[in-house]
């Protein structure tokens, strides 16, 4: 089997770098009833996060699942959020406005940096 992940460059330290992992959970009713019954395939309502490095809080736990992990019962999150934080980790504002091909003013991320993550 291939290695997956390679050691970073002796120049980079490990502030420099963030590391994710993430996935989902609480997806609902199997594909075929869900389908059946809303039209839908998937009723994703929980996202995890597991982040490293890049001023992340070490063992920050933030948010929490009913004991089912199907629906969030504090502190809530969007995906805009998780990506918000993303960007924030790398050292770009969240908020920055650019101009893609088109004309039109996009900002990157409409979400907000996750409250706790960073120190």
């Amino acid at each position: 089997m291939k290695r997956l992940h390679r050691a970073p460059p002796q120049n980079v330290t490990r502030r420099q770098t963030l590391q994710v992992g993430m996935g989902m959970f609480g997806v609902g009713l199997p594909q075929h009833l869900q389908a059946a019954a809303t039209g839908g395939t998937k009723d994703v309502s929980s996202i995890f996060l597991f982040l490293a490095g890049a001023g992340v809080n070490r063992g920050a736990v933030i948010g929490a699942t009913d004991s089912k992990g199907a629906r969030p019962t504090s502190r809530p999150g969007t995906p805009e959020d998780s990506g918000a934080s993303f960007y924030h980790a790398f050292g770009i504002d969240p908020h920055t406005t650019y101009y893609p091909r088109i004309t039109r003013p996009t900002t990157i991320s409409s979400g907000a940096v996750i409250d706790g993550l960073f120190g």
